[in-house]
């Protein structure tokens, strides 16, 4: 089902986002920049990231560093990190290798298949990085990842990082007014595509997010509709979660093998 996903996501690197209008209008570089500006993603990141210590990281993983805009971040706010970045989309690798190839060894990018749910795992497993890992981080991506498989990559979040660790990821909230717009305006664009590749949203509420993290050892320290310099709530669900009780998402692990 992932590697379905995969192509749909290489054939938006190569082939949609070089023919867009937004591309050619606003002489944008790299692909996912229409869907923001640099403002917001300075903001997010000053308010996810750096605000929970992300200058002194020495090991992360990122889910779906696509073309490199938050791993960029990462990689210049702590001169220490290395990054290991995990992608079904081999366009998308490439496009992000090219672009942060100045950072050499401290950035490595892997394709998943998405053949089984212990894919991550193993990997940090096989790089002796389990139980470690400072942060997990997947922004604007699990929007478009459905539960049964988003749990998998948060149990693997829980599983592979240190005492104190934290995971910091947004989701689609149909429950913010700017969510439930989105809601509606996507009913036609994608009523005929249930079950195909796209880039339909995947919804979840707050009260879901707080209390799957919890009880897979997650203490939660901010989960909310955060908007940066407007007033009112934003669209998306922005959480950060410290990783408190290890025994009981080491426990948990078993489920992904």
């Amino acid at each position: 089902m992932t590697n379905i996903y995969g192509k749909a996501w290489d054939d938006y690197v190569r082939q949609q986002f070089p023919n867009s209008a937004a591309r050619r209008n606003r002489k944008l570089a790299y692909p996912g920049d229409e869907w923001g500006t640099d403002r917001f993603w300075n903001a997010t990141f000053e308010q996810l990231f750096l605000k929970h210590g992300a200058a002194a990281w020495r090991r992360a993983v990122e889910i779906g560093p696509g073309a490199g805009k938050y791993t960029e971040r990462a990689l210049a706010a702590a001169p220490e990190l290395e990054l290991m970045g995990f992608d079904v989309s081999q366009a998308f690798i490439d496009v992000c290798a090219a672009r942060l190839a100045p950072y050499g060894k401290r950035l490595e990018l892997r394709l998943l298949d998405g053949r089984v749910p212990h894919e991550m795992l193993d990997a940090l497993d096989e790089r002796g990085w389990s139980g470690t890992i400072d942060a997990f981080f997947a922004i604007d991506v699990l929007v478009h990842i459905d539960l049964q498989v988003t749990i998998a990559y948060l149990l693997t979040a829980a599983a592979s990082l240190r005492q104190g660790g934290l995971l910091i990821a947004t989701f689609a909230d149909p429950t913010s007014t700017e969510g439930f717009d989105k809601l509606l305006a996507d009913i036609k664009p994608f009523f005929g595509k249930v079950g195909e590749p796209s880039a339909k949203f995947e919804y979840v509420d707050r009260s879901i997010v707080e209390t799957i993290l919890q009880r897979i050892g997650f203490h939660i320290r901010y989960c909310g509709n955060w908007l940066p310099k407007r007033d009112g709530e934003g669209r998306d669900l922005y959480v950060v979660a410290e990783l408190q009780d290890v025994a009981r998402a080491r426990f948990l692990a078993h489920h992904l093998r």
